[in-house]
């Protein structure tokens, strides 16, 4: 083999080689737009859920205040379904409370982590 049959395999190799990285490099963009997308909507839809979740708690709370009312009133005081039923209301409040919670917590950490990341 000459030396000119030599450097021509070698620049066809390079040339393979570069247009391999430039396939890799579009792939590799591509797919972090993908997942980049998927992120974004996946924080949107828990932004909607923990808005949901408020909006839910806000109403249970009225209800249970309302329920309340009723249940101290002479007509009613002492009635044992309404009692259950304010129980009942109770556990719910409580429960969404500590489900509202738990999104908070994660997003309060994660706000601690950027924000220790920065510095």
């Amino acid at each position: 083999m000459t030396i000119i049959n030599i450097l021509s395999l070698a620049l066809i190799v390079l040339v393979l080689f570069i247009l391999f990285l430039s396939v890799l490099l579009v792939v590799s963009v591509g797919f972090i737009g993908v997942l980049w997308w998927f992120c974004s909507k996946m924080n949107n839809e828990r932004s909607f859920i923990v808005s949901n979740i408020d909006d839910a708690t806000t109403g249970i709370k009225n209800y249970e205040a309302h329920l309340e009312r009723i249940y101290n009133m002479p007509t009613f005081y002492g009635d044992e379904d309404l009692l259950k039923l304010l129980q009942h209301t109770k556990e719910m409040r409580r429960y969404l409370s500590d489900f509202r919670d738990n999104f908070y917590i994660e997003e309060y950490e994660e706000e601690e982590k950027d924000d220790s990341e920065e510095k």
